[in-house]
């Protein structure tokens, strides 16, 4: 379920409960989300800032993800 921002620098991966960002350049965990029920799904917007994730138990959650430098 990963996904990957349009200019390739960064990824959002799902497990159980939490999204992590990645830094694709330097191979480092930069945050992390964390959900009340297991990550099903994700996708980043074209605009490479905004996150949508679904969960199991039907929630729908919108990330930015501001303030990024690569």
């Amino acid at each position: 379920m990963p996904c990957i921002t349009p200019d390739g620098k960064f990824a959002v991966s799902g497990s159980y409960k939490t999204l992590k960002l990645w830094d694709l350049v330097t191979g480092k965990e930069l945050t992390a989300f964390i959900g009340e029920a297991k990550m099903l799904s994700c996708a980043i917007a074209p605009d490479g800032v905004t996150v949508v994730a679904g969960d199991g138990s039907g929630r729908v959650h919108f990330l930015r993800l501001e303030g990024l430098r690569g």
